[in-house]
């Protein structure tokens, strides 16, 4: 810091003035960089997760399996498999059955 030694009180908050213009310049440059990032990130998990819908329907068609259907025939054995658990256990036939619930796991 002998260079700053022999300046004067002007010259001083000149360097500093600069030197603070230099900074916010690189925080806007910096904050730009983050923001790039943010949307690039984003954009490569939509990517990514298109390549996955699209991969789960490659799969399914390839088995013969149509994608995100309800067994009509499974949602009645649920049912009424439901409805039998209700009356053995003394519950009201007429409660919903929750989400998930299968006896036939």
């Amino acid at each position: 810091m002998p260079a700053l030694d022999n300046k004067t009180k002007e010259e001083l908050e000149a360097i500093a003035t600069e030197e603070e213009a230099q900074a916010e310049k690189a925080q806007k440059e910096a904050d730009k960089a983050v923001a790039n990032a943010a949307k690039e990130a984003a954009e490569a998990a939509a990517a990514k997760a298109a390549a996955d819908a699209a991969f789960a329907k490659k799969v399914a068609a390839s088995a013969g399996t149509p994608v995100n259907t309800v067994d009509g025939e499974l949602e009645t054995k649920l049912q009424a498999a439901w409805i039998q658990n209700c009356i053995r256990m003394g519950y009201n036939t007429s409660n919903p059955r929750p989400e998930g619930w299968n006896p036939f796991n």
